[in-house]
This record gives structure tokens, sequence and C-alpha cells, in this order.
């Protein structure tokens, strides 16, 4: 499965992303309960695009980092799965 998250950010600044829009006084005022409700309609997704079987692999694109996919994978209920992950950093463009 290949999913782009459409900016997936948490809530935290990051000096070294472009990141000020995605924070609690930011743009979207991207607050912890958007963030989480995020995170908890990916999973919605993912589970439900395997019918019986969630899916063994995973892409994900436009994620601001690894403790993203940490929260996704190991805070939700996806944990049960117990997927790895890499996170491979590059531009959006």
């Amino acid at each position: 499965m290949f999913y782009n998250v459409e900016n997936l950010f948490d809530t935290r600044n990051d000096t070294l992303k472009e990141d000020d829009q995605f924070l609690p006084e930011g743009f979207m005022h991207w607050t912890p309960y958007k963030y989480w409700t995020k995170l908890r309609n990916l999973t919605r997704v993912i589970t439900a695009v395997g019918e019986m079987y969630s899916p063994a692999l995973i892409g994900l694109c436009e994620v601001e980092n690894d403790s993203v996919i940490f929260d996704l994978t190991k805070r939700s209920p996806l944990r049960a799965q117990e997927y790895q992950y890499i996170v491979t950093d590059s531009p959006d463009e």
C-alpha cells in the first residue's frame, strides 16, 4: 500500500523543517487533538485496505519525521501489527 498522507506533522517546532503552519499557533492551528485525530483516521484507512488482513508493507509520503511514524505504528491500534519502519528524509517538491 502506498499513501500520500498530506502533511502529517506533529505539533512540535522543528527548526530544520518548514512546519510553522502546523504548530498550535500556526495557520492550521495544529493542536494535539487534530494530530491524534489524523493518526486515528489514518489507522482506520490502513486497517480497512486489507479487508481481512492489514497490509504487509506500507509506504507513506509527506510525513514530518520518525516520531510521527512511531506514534502511528506504536501508539495506535496498528501496534498490534508490529510494523517496523524506515524513514527517508527528502524535500517536498
